[in-house]
């Protein structure tokens, strides 16, 4: 009885063991796939690549990101306004 209780053993831990190397396998391709989409994305114009980024790494939804690119042109025009308008104004 405490034979094949070992033997058991033995093979759940085998097979533990077997499925960790493959976990550990997928994870490393899964890496090496995530920096090469990285440095492909880092090639895009800054907009596209914020917008890749968003989407598929940081996972935010259409709505999310077009309103955080809203807010940002908002804030660009309205900094570009204020230097305009300090360097017209009089004085």
């Amino acid at each position: 009885m405490q034979g094949r209780t070992n033997c058991r053993k033995d093979e759940a831990e085998r097979l533990n063991y077997a499925t960790l190397l493959e976990i550990d396998q997928e994870l490393n391709i899964l890496q090496n796939r995530i920096k090469k989409l990285e440095f492909y994305v880092a090639q895009l114009e800054k907009k596209q690549a914020e917008v890749i980024r968003k989407y598929y790494f940081e996972e935010k939804t259409w709505p999310e990101i077009q309103y955080a690119l809203f807010q940002q042109s908002l804030c660009d025009i309205l900094l570009c306004n204020a230097g305009f308008l300090y360097r017209t104004a009089p004085g």
